[in-house]
């Protein structure tokens, strides 16, 4: 049976707030009393209640950085760079990972809640019902979400530009010769798919190169490649285009390959000709959600500007 505060007391014949003041060594208490309810409290195996303790403070000096999975840069990145921030300002930093679950998700929201935290940097990516976060708001709990716009709830976002972003990968795209592109961008997947299909489209359209869409897994995008040479193949993940490379890979044999995709590529471009990747500013981001957060707390800093330009596009050559 869990010992509390209450008990304690009882067996120490004082009221609860001189046994929770001389848990704490508080110098109010006198020495011989503190060592008393010290020794009762080892024996009986008590454990302070440390969220009652932070939320009674106001906040702890951990933040929180909410994030769906730990295998992306943008999520790894910015935690790591972020947490280097925090630490010179005397804050500690926790990863939590949500799975893209939405139970898992409102459960560590509820955590948050509880005082076990200072503020949150949130990655809701595969979560598509945010409401529980208004709780936390309603209690000026200090939050900014990355990378995934948030609508339903008002609060800060951090993201890049991605239609801006996703128009530069076509214009290089267009430089290295390409006469079509072939998108897979998961569209009703969230809002950063869709920002960033249409921001292809929009240019290839302005440049007058058809795009044909292939997420759906049709077989209609196979027709439009005749008489095309050189093709494009943009997703937001090098995953995506590989999957989709390796799966109709006979099909582009007398056809020349440049892909291109978001935030890194690992490996040989093979059987792209060339990859062009993305790169975000996770630098750039990491440091706007801590003014964010650092300002919410004591207004230290200004508030940040939510959308940021692509930091670099890389090119990658492959092996002919």
């Amino acid at each position: 049976m869990k010992v509390k505060l209450k008990d304690l007391a009882q067996m120490c014949g004082v009221d609860a707030s001189t046994v929770s003041r001389a848990i704490k060594n508080d110098p109010r208490i006198s020495k011989e009393t503190t060592e008393r309810v010290q020794e009762v409290a080892r024996k009986m195996g008590y454990q302070p209640n440390l969220a009652a303790r932070l939320l009674k403070q106001g906040h702890s000096h951990i933040f929180w950085f909410v994030v769906p999975a730990l295998g992306t840069s943008i999520d790894w990145k910015i935690a790591e760079r972020a947490s280097i921030a925090a630490a010179q300002k005397g804050y500690d930093t926790a990863i939590a990972v949500h799975h893209g679950r939405q139970q898992d998700f409102d459960r560590l929201i509820d955590n948050m809640g509880s005082g076990l935290a200072a503020g949150a940097v949130i990655n809701r990516r595969d979560i598509k019902d945010v409401s529980s976060v208004r709780r936390l708001l309603e209690m000026n709990f200090p939050v900014v979400f990355i990378d995934v716009p948030v609508t339903s709830v008002d609060v800060t976002v951090i993201s890049s530009d991605n239609m801006a972003a996703a128009s530069g990968l076509v214009e290089r795209c267009l430089k290295e010769g390409v006469e079509e592109f072939i998108v897979l961008f998961a569209r009703d997947k969230n809002p950063v798919e869709l920002q960033r299909y249409n921001g292809v489209v929009q240019a290839a359209t302005a440049a007058g190169i058809p795009v044909v869409d292939a997420s759906p897994g049709g077989e209609g995008w196979k027709k439009l490649m005749d008489g095309q040479t050189r093709i494009g193949v943009l997703a937001s993940s090098q995953d995506v285009v590989q999957d989709f490379l390796a799966e109709n890979l006979q099909l582009f044999n007398d056809k020349q390959l440049v892909s291109g995709c978001f935030d890194d590529w690992q490996g040989e471009p093979s059987p792209s000709e060339k990859v062009i990747v993305a790169v975000q500013d996770y630098d750039g981001m990491a440091d706007a959600a801590l003014d964010h957060l650092f300002a919410a707390l004591d207004g230290s800093a200004s508030r940040p500007e939510p959308i940021l330009p692509i930091a670099e596009y890389q090119v990658l050559n492959g092996r002919f």
